[in-house]
């Protein structure tokens, strides 16, 4: 889709950021009052602006100097922090960035679900090796990542927040890819010092011959999957997976699999579940938007249904808990179809609790409104978007209120990103 700007013509004009807003960008307002928004900009920060541009009624500033820094401020730990794309918020210390994030969460909270004074408990963790799974990128300059609002790569020497093995191994891997003329992506999965990496080569020419599979294997790699421009497996050699744990259950971590990409934050994510379970009155659990079964590892010995559409998701679930959870009923297809079912209605009204992690998109109007209407009474509930996270506390208000702090997991720090997790009681 292709998205209409025009620019405006206006005087040059010196502009203050004066907030921070989720997704990465200052706000600051014109002479005339207007609201511009500065990509990377941060309270303090001021600019000289030379011409601004609309694009779907939000004005951005174009052409912008920064002529005063802001004391937040810091020299990014990173020598690529400027151009990659990946890290776009080391230029803050951790310390800013963490209160720039709860005022980004208070400010949702306090405009779209009408939350006034919110308590924010911060769970933070360390920049060093916080994705454990990603996408690398290649084209003729190299292997990195997309530079900045660009599908141009920017190339990396090495990378600060992936994993300590494949840091081990970027070297080798920045050789492979040059002497080949690989260009396309390379999906990492990983956990301790089990590695694989997937090829998702451009072109239909075959990149990874099993000598080249065969000098990774000696450096440690655990598995390698070679994937054409079609999607189809070319070859595939090694582990298929990395086995990691989950509340003492082995689960498979593989490059297609969506699982919580920073395992430092595991335990945090645990935590909130094992509390909130042990306020539950008997009745099943009922884990909404299941993945792979990351909060079912907190659930084992209770009666737990769990919906999931994604299919490959679906059997890993089965695979990992289907056995070590002897009351676990998987559906696999959408939520809202499992509560709209005429067979389902008794399990639904003998909910002792239920589980919320929706997409960034959040709820559906559909499951939300069934929830506040229908839904148990008490909701734990997770959000990686604060936007569509308040939007849904709103729609739920009627029917449901807040029941202690707000917990913001920093999951991916140096990144815009965070993750936001509260109890939910009915009254």
């Amino acid at each position: 889709m292709t998205i209409q700007s025009t620019s405006e013509s206006f005087e040059s004009q010196q502009i203050k950021v004066q907030a921070w807003l989720f997704g990465g960008q200052g706000l600051a307002r014109r002479s005339d009052g207007a609201v511009v928004m500065i990509p990377g900009g941060i309270p303090g920060d001021c600019y000289e602006v030379n011409s601004f541009r609309k694009e779907r009624g939000v004005l951005w500033a174009d052409q912008a100097t920064r002529l005063v820094a802001s004391d937040m401020r810091i020299n990014a730990p990173c020598p690529h922090a400027e151009g990659c794309g990946g890290c776009h918020f080391q230029h803050v210390s951790r310390v800013h960035e963490t209160s720039l994030k709860v005022e980004a969460l208070r400010d949702s909270l306090s405009r779209i679900a009408q939350i006034k004074e919110a308590e924010v408990q911060v769970h933070d963790y360390d920049l060093a090796h916080s994705r454990s799974r990603g996408e690398l990128r290649v084209d003729a300059n190299g292997l990195g990542l997309f530079s900045v609002k660009s599908h141009r790569v920017e190339p990396l020497s090495n990378c600060l927040v992936v994993p300590r093995v494949l840091q081990d191994m970027w070297p080798l891997l920045k050789a492979m890819v040059k002497d080949i003329s690989f260009i396309g992506s390379i999906a990492y999965a990983a956990h301790l010092d089990c590695l694989i990496l997937e090829f998702k080569t451009r072109s239909r020419r075959h990149p990874i011959s099993e000598k080249g599979w065969l000098t990774f294997k000696a450096a440690g790699l655990a598995g390698l999957v070679v994937r054409a421009a079609n999607g189809k497996i070319i070859n595939q050699w090694g582990a298929r997976s990395c086995t990691a744990e989950w509340n003492g259950v082995s689960v498979e971590l593989t490059t297609t699999q969506f699982f919580q990409s920073n395992p430092a934050s595991w335990a945090d994510f645990f935590e909130r579940v094992m509390q909130w379970k042990e306020t539950l009155g008997p009745g099943p659990v009922w884990d909404v938007h299941a993945g792979s079964g990351f909060f079912v590892s907190c659930l084992l010995e209770l009666k737990v249904i769990a919906t999931e559409p994604d299919m490959k998701a679906v059997k890993l679930l089965k695979k990992s808990f289907q056995s070590r959870c002897p009351e676990l009923s998987i559906y696999p297809g959408m939520a809202e179809t499992w509560l709209m079912a005429d067979e389902n209605q008794p399990t639904l009204k003998s909910l002792a609790g239920c589980i919320l992690d929706p997409p960034r998109s959040g709820l559906s109007r559909t499951l939300s409104a069934e929830l506040r209407d229908r839904g148990p009474e008490k909701m734990l509930m997770f959000s990686c978007d604060p936007a569509t996270f308040a939007r849904d506390l709103n729609r739920l208000s009627d029917s449901y209120q807040i029941h202690g702090a707000f917990h913001l997991l920093n999951v991916n720090p140096a990144t815009a990103r965070f993750e936001v997790a509260v109890e939910l009681v009915r009254p």
